[in-house]
């Protein structure tokens, strides 16, 4: 699980991602900067909390789950066994 925060009324892109975002959400992240975090890729939401300060910050943070373990079952009669899925049930 990844927790990503983020300032929700920063800017209008901010803003609307706030709004937009729903449990169960695919997102992408990317955060490859000086940080060195080496993180680029899908995520689904499974959390979301809000905090707003004194001072109006609205801060979101939301819990992320790796999609790509999700991402790869094999669907009868379409995927090819072995090669880039797994059976599930």
């Amino acid at each position: 699980m990844l927790k990503l925060s983020f300032v929700a009324n920063r800017d209008q892109n901010s803003l609307n991602e706030m709004i937009q975002r729903d449990l169960s959400d695919r997102v992408t992240v990317v955060a490859q900067n000086n940080a060195n975090l080496a993180i680029n890729g899908d995520f689904f939401i499974e959390g979301i909390s809000h905090t707003v300060s004194n001072n109006r910050f609205h801060i979101v943070t939301l819990l992320l789950s790796w999609a790509e373990q999700y991402s790869d079952w094999w669907v009868l009669g379409t995927s090819k066994l072995g090669t880039t899925t797994r059976l599930a049930y």
